[in-house]
């Protein structure tokens, strides 16, 4: 196994990085560690009361379809990796219609949904702030007036302690043994949390991710969100819907719509 030391260093994370980790990915999520629910349920309870037709950025391998589905309107899928598509479930790609596309070139025309969904993370993967404002302003164009949009970031990622090559787990079934050692860095003058992750599986080569995380705080994204023309209507803390604490709560999420929305 390839210490962190022997790493040799990666290129900025891109479509590449995200082919690379979507097996893991999707191996980590629901398998490896549990699903979480309460992410599910959110979702599920926001779909209720914001209906339409829905788009989600960076929608993975398809995690959140199913949370997604309303029977009011259609669910599109965009996602710039086609790893991560290639690895939708039979049954979730009757949920949602896939897309290859990023947040920041919304491959649709204008006014076209009433809800735009960017859940976990995927706004902080954006590590460039001229293209997570492009990505925001993309989605003002491409939402109906009277519409909504729901992102969210993590502000832990400004205190994530720092490891080196750390054993998070190893993974055995009757179809894989995997083991995944991974070391966390700052770049405190970028703003970048990295997760420099080592992937070891039972008679292939190591497979090594690196992801890079921009820093956000919830006052930055509330003032991209005002500064790309939208008002926000509520903020959260959490998927159980409490209000947000500075240092405490895992999440930060706005919901906003058009400013000048009637």
């Amino acid at each position: 196994m390839t210490s962190a030391r022997d790493r040799k260093p990666e290129p900025p994370c891109g479509d590449a990085m995200w082919d690379r980790y979507a097996r893991f990915y999707v191996l980590e999520e629901g398998t490896i560690y549990p699903e979480d629910r309460k992410e599910m349920d959110f979702y599920r309870r926001l779909r209720e009361t914001l209906s339409g037709d829905c788009l989600e950025l960076g929608a993975g391998a398809g995690r959140l379809a199913r949370s997604l589905l309303h029977d009011s309107g259609r669910t599109i899928a965009l996602e710039p990796s086609p790893a991560m598509l290639s690895l939708w479930g039979r049954q979730d790609r009757n949920l949602a219609d896939r897309v290859r596309g990023r947040a920041e070139s919304v491959p649709f025309r204008d006014a076209s949904f009433d809800l735009v969904v960017f859940p976990y993370n995927g706004l902080q993967c954006i590590l460039e702030q001229q293209s997570r404002v492009r990505a925001l302003q993309e989605t003002g164009r491409v939402l109906r007036r009277g519409g909504h949009v729901v992102l969210e970031i993590c502000p832990l990622f400004a205190t994530r302690p720092l490891e080196q090559n750390a054993h998070r787990y190893t993974f055995v079934d009757d179809s894989i043994s995997v083991t995944l050692m991974e070391s966390i860095s700052r770049d405190s003058e970028r703003g970048i949390t990295t997760y420099d992750m080592l992937y070891s599986v039972d008679g292939e080569p190591d497979t090594r991710v690196v992801l890079d995380v921009a820093i956000l705080e919830p006052d930055d994204l509330v003032h991209m969100l005002l500064s790309s023309g939208f008002r926000v209507e509520h903020t959260w803390g959490g998927y159980d819907m409490r209000d947000y604490e500075h240092g405490l709560s895992p999440r930060f999420i706005a919901q906003a719509t058009l400013s000048d929305a009637s």
